[in-house]
């Protein structure tokens, strides 16, 4: 009753005092940059203030090319994460459920994951050429792995009772895996998910810093040049906002798919 009241409690609140319960960490270090850009001791090249990235972060997104960037940079990132994980879950799955899959495939993944996939970049470049094939495809490198690795551990961390017991009343091992299964492995999936979204925004600078002309890794890495700092914190800025976005939506999903999974949990 209690826990029910404090949590009536905490959404009557005001949304200000909830973002503020929730975002004064952030609130703090965003604070903390202030005062050291405004401070004197250090300069505008090394620390620019937070308001002034917050400007030049408005004036690139009205008068500037910030939006061609961000879309650039968008339809990398989309590609190569859905085609990790269009590939990476159904493969988890069968790994996972086929012990012959998994005893072929387990090896070269094992060999593959530990690579830097950074490495993989001058390989990619002669295979699929400078254009956005080899940028697509760095992204799917490393964001695959983490789906096929969540998967699979899922699907082999299934009780065997409850397959069993579904065999016995007459389940087809197709519908096992559908109905038993599946949604028992769903939180490793979405688990997957989020890892594999984080990186796909940490590849994507990696990937858009060579042989590209747009994207926001781009942009970071022309105008460090230029020493433009505060443009590159709008760069940097701007793939945190859309990483964190990201995963906020996919955890989302993850709790309203996944609702009796997390209703288990305990969290002081």
């Amino acid at each position: 009753m209690a826990e029910a009241a404090a949590a009536a409690t905490a959404r009557e609140s005001p949304l200000l005092l909830r973002l503020l319960r929730r975002y004064y960490s952030l609130l703090a270090v965003f604070l903390l940059w202030e005062i050291i850009g405004r401070s004197g001791f250090v300069s505008d090249v090394f620390m620019p203030p937070f308001t002034q990235v917050l400007g030049k972060w408005y004036e690139l997104s009205l008068y500037g090319n910030l939006v061609w960037h961000v879309t650039a940079s968008m339809q990398r990132a989309m590609l190569g994460f859905s085609s990790a994980v269009l590939i990476g879950i159904p493969l988890g799955l069968c790994m996972g459920w086929f012990r012959q899959v998994g005893g072929f495939f387990d090896p070269i993944v094992s060999i593959i994951y530990p690579i830097p996939k950074v490495g993989f970049v001058p390989l990619l470049m002669v295979w699929f050429g400078i254009g956005e094939e080899s940028k697509v495809a760095v992204i799917f490198l490393a964001t695959v792995f983490p789906l096929i690795i969540n998967t699979s551990a899922g699907v082999q961390g299934v009780s065997k009772q409850m397959v069993w017991a579904a065999l016995s009343m007459g389940a087809t091992k197709g519908e096992v895996l559908r109905r038993v299964v599946l949604p028992h492995v769903l939180p490793q999936i979405f688990a997957g998910l989020r890892i594999s979204m984080a990186l796909t925004w940490a590849l994507l600078f990696v990937a858009e810093m060579v042989a590209s002309s747009s994207g926001l890794g781009f942009l970071i890495l022309f105008r460090q040049r230029m020493l433009r700092t505060d443009e590159v914190f709008v760069g940097i800025l701007t793939i945190a906002v859309f990483g964190y976005t990201f995963d906020r939506l996919v955890g989302l999903a993850g709790r309203r798919l996944c609702h009796w999974y997390y209703s288990m949990g305990a969290q002081v």
